[in-house]
């Protein structure tokens, strides 16, 4: 159960962002939008999972935060006014996926006790990978 004046999915909209490439780094974002008439609190990083192509997760570490193409102030309160969005990014090193199942979806909650939303997604996350994530922090639609 979220503590009082936590986001929830029941006023939360989580979007997943389009996914960006260099120099063999990649990065994908993922907003919170608080659709609610009132703030709400974030605290944290978000939960994360990754599933092949048969639905099957695959053992992904996830690393609390930055990489080559994010940075990461770090776990904060944060209040995401009513109509606001907050934004954690992921961060990994190009993954060889040759003869190896690759991320076709990304599960994500809030933060650890949330029921996870899923997208479908390829991306050359593999079993084995490491993706970093950074915490939550404010930022406005357009990030």
């Amino acid at each position: 159960m979220a503590p009082v004046g936590w986001c929830t999915k029941e006023d939360t909209a989580v979007l997943l962002g389009d996914p960006d490439a260099a120099t063999g780094h990649r990065t994908v974002s993922i907003q919170a939008m608080n659709f609610s008439d009132v703030p709400c609190t974030l605290n944290g990083y978000p939960d994360l999972a990754f599933a092949d192509q048969a639905g099957s997760y695959l053992a992904v570490t996830l690393v609390h935060g930055g990489s080559f193409m994010t940075t990461d102030d770090g776990p904060h309160p944060i209040e995401v006014p009513a109509g606001g969005f907050a934004i954690t990014r992921l961060g990994w090193d190009a993954m060889a996926t040759a003869d190896v199942p690759v991320t076709y979806t990304l599960y994500a909650a809030l933060y650890p006790g949330l029921d996870r939303g899923s997208w479908p997604s390829t991306l050359d996350i593999v079993a084995g990978g490491e993706v970093s994530v950074t915490a939550w922090s404010l930022t406005g639609a357009s990030d």
